[in-house]
Protein backbone atom coordinates (compact mmCIF):
# COMPACT_ATOMS: atom_id res chain seq x y z
CA UNK A 1 0.00 0.00 0.00
CA UNK A 2 3.02 2.45 0.81
CA UNK A 3 4.51 1.63 -2.64
CA UNK A 4 1.43 2.42 -4.30
CA UNK A 5 0.84 5.92 -2.19
CA UNK A 6 4.48 6.67 -3.26
CA UNK A 7 4.15 5.73 -6.82
CA UNK A 8 1.10 7.96 -7.10
CA UNK A 9 2.48 11.11 -5.51
CA UNK A 10 5.29 10.54 -7.96
CA UNK A 11 2.67 10.19 -10.96
CA UNK A 12 1.22 13.65 -9.61
CA UNK A 13 4.49 15.54 -9.05
CA UNK A 14 5.28 14.46 -12.39
CA UNK A 15 2.42 15.44 -14.06
CA UNK A 16 2.35 19.19 -12.09
CA UNK A 17 5.85 19.39 -13.25
CA UNK A 18 4.92 18.63 -17.02
CA UNK A 19 2.02 20.82 -16.79
CA UNK A 20 4.50 24.04 -15.26
CA UNK A 21 7.12 22.92 -18.51
CA UNK A 22 4.08 22.98 -20.55
CA UNK A 23 2.93 26.43 -19.71
CA UNK A 24 6.99 28.29 -19.33
CA UNK A 25 7.12 26.79 -22.67
CA UNK A 26 4.21 28.17 -24.12
CA UNK A 27 4.90 31.78 -22.48
CA UNK A 28 8.71 31.67 -23.43
CA UNK A 29 7.60 31.12 -27.28
CA UNK A 30 4.79 33.94 -27.33
CA UNK A 31 7.24 36.09 -25.65
CA UNK A 32 10.38 35.32 -27.85
CA UNK A 33 8.43 36.68 -30.74
CA UNK A 34 6.49 39.80 -29.47
CA UNK A 35 9.30 40.80 -27.11
CA UNK A 36 11.86 41.04 -29.56
CA UNK A 37 9.68 43.09 -32.03
CA UNK A 38 10.31 45.89 -29.63
CA UNK A 39 13.52 45.09 -27.55
CA UNK A 40 15.44 43.03 -30.70
CA UNK A 41 18.76 42.06 -29.00
CA UNK A 42 16.58 40.35 -26.38
CA UNK A 43 16.06 37.50 -28.82
CA UNK A 44 19.81 36.28 -28.59
CA UNK A 45 19.07 36.92 -24.83
CA UNK A 46 16.21 34.71 -24.78
CA UNK A 47 17.91 31.88 -26.71
CA UNK A 48 20.85 31.87 -24.49
CA UNK A 49 18.69 31.34 -21.61
CA UNK A 50 16.74 28.81 -22.89
CA UNK A 51 19.93 26.89 -24.28
CA UNK A 52 21.21 27.39 -20.07
CA UNK A 53 17.81 26.21 -18.52
CA UNK A 54 17.50 23.21 -21.00
CA UNK A 55 20.93 21.69 -19.95
CA UNK A 56 20.41 22.48 -16.61
CA UNK A 57 17.12 20.55 -16.35
CA UNK A 58 18.46 17.43 -18.35
CA UNK A 59 21.64 17.34 -16.16
CA UNK A 60 18.87 17.30 -13.36
CA UNK A 61 17.20 14.59 -15.13
CA UNK A 62 13.98 16.76 -15.14
CA UNK A 63 13.74 16.34 -18.83
CA UNK A 64 15.82 13.91 -21.37
CA UNK A 65 16.96 14.56 -25.05
CA UNK A 66 14.89 13.38 -27.67
CA UNK A 67 16.03 10.15 -29.37
CA UNK A 68 15.76 10.51 -33.06
CA UNK A 69 17.97 9.57 -35.91
CA UNK A 70 16.98 12.25 -37.71
CA UNK A 71 17.79 15.22 -35.15
CA UNK A 72 20.83 13.71 -33.96
CA UNK A 73 21.87 14.55 -37.43
CA UNK A 74 20.68 18.19 -37.31
CA UNK A 75 22.63 18.13 -34.40
CA UNK A 76 25.92 16.84 -35.43
CA UNK A 77 25.17 19.54 -38.53
CA UNK A 78 24.61 22.30 -36.33
CA UNK A 79 27.76 21.88 -34.44
CA UNK A 80 29.80 21.76 -37.42
CA UNK A 81 29.43 25.84 -37.12
CA UNK A 82 30.91 26.61 -33.66
CA UNK A 83 33.30 24.21 -34.70
CA UNK A 84 34.56 25.98 -37.33
CA UNK A 85 34.94 28.91 -36.03
CA UNK A 86 37.08 27.20 -32.61
CA UNK A 87 39.31 26.11 -34.85
CA UNK A 88 39.75 29.59 -37.15
CA UNK A 89 40.06 30.81 -33.45
CA UNK A 90 42.91 28.90 -32.44
CA UNK A 91 44.74 28.32 -35.87
CA UNK A 92 45.03 32.42 -36.56
CA UNK A 93 46.22 32.66 -32.45
CA UNK A 94 43.12 35.34 -31.50
CA UNK A 95 42.57 34.56 -28.07
CA UNK A 96 40.16 35.65 -25.97
CA UNK A 97 38.88 38.49 -28.63
CA UNK A 98 38.01 35.10 -31.08
CA UNK A 99 36.33 33.50 -28.18
CA UNK A 100 34.61 36.31 -27.58
CA UNK A 101 32.86 36.68 -31.59
CA UNK A 102 32.45 33.22 -31.51
CA UNK A 103 29.62 32.78 -29.09
CA UNK A 104 26.98 33.64 -31.23
CA UNK A 105 27.70 30.31 -32.99
CA UNK A 106 27.91 28.65 -30.03
CA UNK A 107 24.19 29.28 -30.07
CA UNK A 108 23.64 26.39 -32.49
CA UNK A 109 24.92 23.82 -30.08
CA UNK A 110 20.87 24.70 -28.41
CA UNK A 111 19.19 23.32 -30.62
CA UNK A 112 18.86 19.63 -29.81
CA UNK A 113 18.30 20.66 -26.24
CA UNK A 114 16.26 23.57 -26.60
CA UNK A 115 13.89 21.44 -28.95
CA UNK A 116 13.80 18.27 -26.28
CA UNK A 117 12.36 21.36 -23.56
CA UNK A 118 9.44 22.58 -26.28
CA UNK A 119 8.60 18.77 -26.93
CA UNK A 120 7.11 18.55 -24.03
CA UNK A 121 4.52 20.57 -25.54
CA UNK A 122 1.65 19.23 -27.86
CA UNK A 123 2.19 20.03 -31.59
CA UNK A 124 -0.68 21.87 -31.14
CA UNK A 125 0.41 23.81 -28.25
CA UNK A 126 3.81 25.17 -29.92
CA UNK A 127 1.73 26.03 -33.15
CA UNK A 128 -0.75 28.11 -30.76
CA UNK A 129 2.08 29.97 -28.66
CA UNK A 130 4.39 30.75 -32.00
CA UNK A 131 1.32 32.34 -34.14
CA UNK A 132 0.20 33.58 -31.17
CA UNK A 133 3.91 35.92 -30.37
CA UNK A 134 4.36 35.97 -34.08
CA UNK A 135 1.27 38.20 -35.07
CA UNK A 136 1.72 40.38 -31.55
CA UNK A 137 5.43 40.56 -32.82
CA UNK A 138 4.14 41.81 -36.81
CA UNK A 139 1.26 44.01 -35.25
CA UNK A 140 3.57 45.89 -32.41
CA UNK A 141 6.63 46.21 -35.12
CA UNK A 142 4.53 47.63 -37.34
CA UNK A 143 2.53 50.30 -34.85
CA UNK A 144 6.47 51.15 -33.34
CA UNK A 145 7.71 51.90 -37.22
CA UNK A 146 4.75 54.37 -38.04
CA UNK A 147 4.98 56.12 -34.08
CA UNK A 148 8.84 56.62 -35.36
CA UNK A 149 7.55 57.86 -38.27
CA UNK A 150 5.07 60.19 -36.86
CA UNK A 151 6.55 61.46 -33.69
CA UNK A 152 10.54 61.25 -34.30
CA UNK A 153 10.46 61.06 -37.73
CA UNK A 154 12.80 58.55 -38.39
CA UNK A 155 13.03 57.74 -42.48
CA UNK A 156 13.01 54.81 -42.70
CA UNK A 157 11.77 52.95 -39.38
CA UNK A 158 13.57 50.35 -37.73
CA UNK A 159 11.23 49.64 -34.93
CA UNK A 160 12.94 48.08 -31.71
CA UNK A 161 16.39 46.64 -33.95
CA UNK A 162 18.39 49.13 -34.79
CA UNK A 163 18.20 48.58 -38.54
CA UNK A 164 15.64 48.59 -41.27
CA UNK A 165 16.80 45.44 -43.28
CA UNK A 166 16.72 43.85 -39.67
CA UNK A 167 13.24 44.87 -38.98
CA UNK A 168 12.40 43.83 -42.45
CA UNK A 169 13.65 40.18 -42.40
CA UNK A 170 12.39 40.33 -39.08
CA UNK A 171 8.90 40.67 -40.38
CA UNK A 172 9.01 38.61 -42.82
CA UNK A 173 10.42 35.75 -41.31
CA UNK A 174 7.18 36.70 -38.55
CA UNK A 175 4.94 36.38 -41.90
CA UNK A 176 6.05 33.41 -42.54
CA UNK A 177 5.55 31.50 -39.23
CA UNK A 178 1.90 33.06 -40.03
CA UNK A 179 1.52 31.80 -42.74
CA UNK A 180 2.85 28.30 -42.55
CA UNK A 181 0.65 27.14 -39.14
CA UNK A 182 -2.65 29.02 -40.53
CA UNK A 183 -4.63 25.57 -41.86
CA UNK A 184 -3.44 23.95 -38.57
CA UNK A 185 -3.57 26.57 -35.73
CA UNK A 186 -7.10 27.03 -34.42
CA UNK A 187 -9.65 29.08 -36.24
CA UNK A 188 -10.33 31.50 -34.24
CA UNK A 189 -6.91 32.27 -34.15
CA UNK A 190 -6.82 33.25 -37.83
CA UNK A 191 -8.04 35.94 -37.93
CA UNK A 192 -5.49 37.35 -35.87
CA UNK A 193 -3.27 35.57 -38.39
CA UNK A 194 -3.85 37.32 -40.91
CA UNK A 195 -3.87 40.81 -39.15
CA UNK A 196 -0.11 39.72 -37.92
CA UNK A 197 0.60 39.08 -41.73
CA UNK A 198 -0.27 42.09 -43.51
CA UNK A 199 1.17 44.22 -40.33
CA UNK A 200 4.70 42.44 -41.77
CA UNK A 201 3.95 43.22 -45.09
CA UNK A 202 2.91 46.88 -43.11
CA UNK A 203 6.53 46.83 -41.57
CA UNK A 204 8.41 45.62 -44.85
CA UNK A 205 7.00 48.11 -47.06
CA UNK A 206 8.19 50.81 -44.27
CA UNK A 207 11.70 49.64 -43.86
CA UNK A 208 12.95 50.19 -47.23
CA UNK A 209 14.95 47.15 -48.16
CA UNK A 210 14.99 45.87 -51.33
CA UNK A 211 16.78 43.07 -51.13
CA UNK A 212 13.80 41.91 -48.89
CA UNK A 213 11.43 43.07 -51.19
CA UNK A 214 12.58 40.82 -53.82
CA UNK A 215 12.89 37.75 -51.42
CA UNK A 216 9.14 38.47 -49.78
CA UNK A 217 7.20 37.08 -52.98
CA UNK A 218 9.52 33.43 -53.36
CA UNK A 219 8.95 32.62 -49.07
CA UNK A 220 5.46 33.72 -49.01
CA UNK A 221 5.18 31.64 -51.92
CA UNK A 222 6.66 28.81 -49.83
CA UNK A 223 4.83 29.91 -46.61
CA UNK A 224 1.69 29.30 -47.96
CA UNK A 225 1.96 25.88 -49.32
CA UNK A 226 0.17 23.96 -46.58
CA UNK A 227 -2.80 26.20 -47.06
CA UNK A 228 -3.80 25.01 -50.81
CA UNK A 229 -6.47 22.75 -48.92
CA UNK A 230 -8.01 25.88 -46.78
CA UNK A 231 -11.02 26.96 -48.87
CA UNK A 232 -10.48 30.79 -50.04
CA UNK A 233 -13.70 31.99 -48.55
CA UNK A 234 -12.58 31.32 -45.33
CA UNK A 235 -10.03 34.06 -45.21
CA UNK A 236 -11.21 36.05 -48.26
CA UNK A 237 -13.28 38.24 -45.40
CA UNK A 238 -10.70 39.18 -42.85
CA UNK A 239 -8.27 39.22 -45.35
CA UNK A 240 -10.03 42.14 -47.45
CA UNK A 241 -11.05 44.02 -44.61
CA UNK A 242 -7.36 44.03 -42.99
CA UNK A 243 -6.30 44.79 -46.69
CA UNK A 244 -8.33 48.15 -46.64
CA UNK A 245 -7.59 49.14 -43.42
CA UNK A 246 -3.50 48.46 -43.79
CA UNK A 247 -3.74 50.64 -47.03
CA UNK A 248 -5.29 53.45 -45.05
CA UNK A 249 -2.45 52.84 -42.75
CA UNK A 250 0.38 52.62 -44.79
CA UNK A 251 0.00 54.95 -47.45
CA UNK A 252 0.36 58.26 -46.34
CA UNK A 253 3.46 56.78 -44.53
CA UNK A 254 5.15 54.45 -46.73
CA UNK A 255 4.40 55.53 -50.26
CA UNK A 256 7.50 58.32 -49.56
CA UNK A 257 10.02 55.78 -48.74
CA UNK A 258 8.37 53.30 -51.12
CA UNK A 259 8.63 55.24 -54.14
CA UNK A 260 12.54 56.60 -53.14
CA UNK A 261 13.48 52.94 -53.47
CA UNK A 262 12.30 52.44 -56.21
CA UNK A 263 12.90 55.64 -58.34
CA UNK A 264 16.74 54.88 -57.16
CA UNK A 265 16.92 51.54 -58.27
CA UNK A 266 15.10 52.50 -62.19
CA UNK A 267 17.13 56.09 -62.23
CA UNK A 268 20.53 53.34 -61.21
CA UNK A 269 19.59 51.43 -64.56
CA UNK A 270 19.47 54.26 -66.57
CA UNK A 271 23.27 55.04 -66.41
CA UNK A 272 25.66 53.60 -68.44
CA UNK A 273 27.87 52.45 -64.91
CA UNK A 274 24.44 51.17 -63.13
CA UNK A 275 27.50 49.26 -60.42
CA UNK A 276 28.18 52.79 -59.17
CA UNK A 277 25.77 55.18 -59.90
CA UNK A 278 23.74 53.11 -56.58
CA UNK A 279 25.80 53.92 -53.70
CA UNK A 280 24.17 50.89 -52.18
CA UNK A 281 25.22 48.82 -55.16
CA UNK A 282 28.51 50.31 -55.89
CA UNK A 283 29.64 49.74 -52.14
CA UNK A 284 28.40 46.11 -51.52
CA UNK A 285 30.24 45.10 -54.81
CA UNK A 286 32.96 46.88 -53.50
CA UNK A 287 33.11 45.22 -50.59
CA UNK A 288 32.08 41.84 -52.39
CA UNK A 289 35.16 41.96 -54.29
CA UNK A 290 37.58 43.43 -51.55
CA UNK A 291 36.45 40.50 -49.02
CA UNK A 292 36.85 37.72 -51.85
CA UNK A 293 40.49 38.93 -52.29
CA UNK A 294 41.15 39.02 -48.69
CA UNK A 295 39.44 35.73 -47.98
CA UNK A 296 41.65 34.35 -51.11
CA UNK A 297 45.00 34.91 -49.27
CA UNK A 298 43.79 32.63 -45.96
CA UNK A 299 41.10 30.77 -47.88
CA UNK A 300 40.77 27.45 -45.81
CA UNK A 301 40.66 29.35 -42.18
CA UNK A 302 39.73 32.48 -42.76
CA UNK A 303 41.43 35.18 -40.14
CA UNK A 304 39.19 34.93 -36.61
CA UNK A 305 35.95 35.26 -35.47
CA UNK A 306 36.73 38.71 -34.51
CA UNK A 307 38.62 40.07 -37.60
CA UNK A 308 35.83 40.96 -40.02
CA UNK A 309 35.70 44.61 -38.62
CA UNK A 310 39.80 45.44 -39.02
CA UNK A 311 39.35 43.32 -42.41
CA UNK A 312 37.25 45.54 -43.87
CA UNK A 313 38.88 49.18 -42.65
CA UNK A 314 42.18 47.22 -44.54
CA UNK A 315 40.16 47.69 -47.34
CA UNK A 316 40.53 51.51 -47.79
CA UNK A 317 38.57 53.92 -49.94
CA UNK A 318 36.53 56.51 -49.17
CA UNK A 319 32.84 54.17 -47.32
CA UNK A 320 32.46 54.49 -43.70
CA UNK A 321 33.87 51.86 -42.63
CA UNK A 322 32.33 50.63 -39.22
CA UNK A 323 30.89 47.43 -40.58
CA UNK A 324 31.61 44.53 -38.96
CA UNK A 325 29.93 42.19 -42.09
CA UNK A 326 30.49 42.62 -45.42
CA UNK A 327 26.62 42.46 -46.43
CA UNK A 328 26.91 39.09 -47.97
CA UNK A 329 26.74 35.91 -45.62
CA UNK A 330 29.10 33.59 -47.62
CA UNK A 331 31.95 36.29 -47.69
CA UNK A 332 31.52 36.72 -44.14
CA UNK A 333 31.72 33.73 -43.72
CA UNK A 334 35.39 32.85 -45.53
CA UNK A 335 36.60 35.88 -43.56
CA UNK A 336 35.59 34.86 -40.18
CA UNK A 337 36.04 30.87 -40.60
CA UNK A 338 37.82 30.44 -44.33
CA UNK A 339 36.45 27.82 -46.07
CA UNK A 340 35.67 25.51 -43.13
CA UNK A 341 33.36 27.83 -41.79
CA UNK A 342 30.95 28.37 -45.40
CA UNK A 343 30.82 24.60 -45.54
CA UNK A 344 29.71 24.07 -42.41
CA UNK A 345 27.44 26.89 -43.32
CA UNK A 346 26.42 25.13 -46.67
CA UNK A 347 25.86 21.94 -44.78
CA UNK A 348 23.05 23.48 -41.94
CA UNK A 349 21.22 24.91 -45.03
CA UNK A 350 21.32 21.67 -47.26
CA UNK A 351 20.26 19.56 -43.72
CA UNK A 352 17.35 22.18 -43.71
CA UNK A 353 16.13 21.64 -46.86
CA UNK A 354 16.86 17.36 -46.75
CA UNK A 355 14.12 18.17 -43.40
CA UNK A 356 11.72 20.20 -45.54
CA UNK A 357 11.17 18.51 -48.44
CA UNK A 358 10.65 15.11 -46.67
CA UNK A 359 6.95 13.52 -46.62
CA UNK A 360 5.06 14.28 -43.63
CA UNK A 361 2.89 12.30 -41.67
CA UNK A 362 0.52 14.79 -41.40
CA UNK A 363 -0.92 18.44 -41.70
CA UNK A 364 1.05 19.99 -38.19
CA UNK A 365 3.96 17.88 -39.80
CA UNK A 366 3.45 19.55 -42.80
CA UNK A 367 3.42 23.01 -41.23
CA UNK A 368 6.70 22.45 -39.44
CA UNK A 369 8.21 21.84 -43.23
CA UNK A 370 7.09 24.48 -44.55
CA UNK A 371 7.81 26.75 -41.90
CA UNK A 372 11.53 26.03 -42.02
CA UNK A 373 11.62 26.32 -45.70
CA UNK A 374 10.39 29.49 -45.83
CA UNK A 375 12.18 31.24 -43.09
CA UNK A 376 15.56 29.53 -44.43
CA UNK A 377 14.03 31.31 -47.89
CA UNK A 378 13.38 34.74 -46.04
CA UNK A 379 16.65 34.80 -44.51
CA UNK A 380 19.23 33.60 -46.24
CA UNK A 381 18.19 35.46 -49.61
CA UNK A 382 18.31 39.25 -48.51
CA UNK A 383 21.63 38.14 -46.48
CA UNK A 384 23.25 37.48 -49.60
CA UNK A 385 23.33 41.71 -49.90
CA UNK A 386 23.19 41.57 -46.01
CA UNK A 387 24.18 39.72 -42.39
CA UNK A 388 22.27 36.47 -41.02
CA UNK A 389 24.32 34.47 -38.67
CA UNK A 390 27.11 37.05 -37.16
CA UNK A 391 23.82 39.33 -36.47
CA UNK A 392 22.75 38.99 -32.94
CA UNK A 393 19.11 39.67 -33.16
CA UNK A 394 18.96 37.47 -37.07
CA UNK A 395 20.93 34.40 -36.01
CA UNK A 396 18.80 34.02 -32.56
CA UNK A 397 15.29 34.53 -34.49
CA UNK A 398 16.19 32.53 -37.38
CA UNK A 399 17.49 29.59 -35.30
CA UNK A 400 14.52 29.74 -32.90
CA UNK A 401 12.47 29.58 -35.86
CA UNK A 402 13.82 26.72 -37.17
CA UNK A 403 13.96 24.98 -33.51
CA UNK A 404 10.03 25.64 -33.89
CA UNK A 405 9.53 24.28 -36.71
CA UNK A 406 11.62 20.87 -35.78
CA UNK A 407 9.18 20.89 -32.33
CA UNK A 408 6.38 20.93 -34.69
CA UNK A 409 7.58 17.76 -36.59
CA UNK A 410 9.00 15.78 -34.10
CA UNK A 411 7.42 16.86 -30.58
CA UNK A 412 4.30 14.72 -30.97
CA UNK A 413 6.86 11.63 -30.54
CA UNK A 414 8.10 12.82 -27.18
CA UNK A 415 5.33 14.15 -25.14
CA UNK A 416 3.85 12.66 -22.39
Amino acid sequence: MDLNIKDLRNNVTSAAHGLDMARLNYGFNFAFYSLSAIIGSISSFFLAAAFVWALVRILQGKISLIRNRNLTIIACVFALYPISELVSTIVNLRSFSGLKDATGAMLWLSALPVLSRLALNTPGSIVTSTGQGAAIGAIASFIFSVIQLLIFPLYPPEAGLGNPSILAAFALILCCICFSIFPVIDARWRSFLVLGVFCGFGSIALAGTRAVWLATPVALFIAAGPMIKIKPQIIFGPIATIMVFLAGVVTPFGFNIIYSRLKETIESFNHVDVLTSDASISWRLFFWHGGWEQARQSLLFGYGPDSAKEMIAALGNDQPYAYTHYHNFLITGLIRGGLLEVIAIIAMLGVLIWVGIQKSNNAVETSGRFMILSVLVAATLPAMSGVLFTHDITNAVFLYTVIVGLSIIYSEEHVT
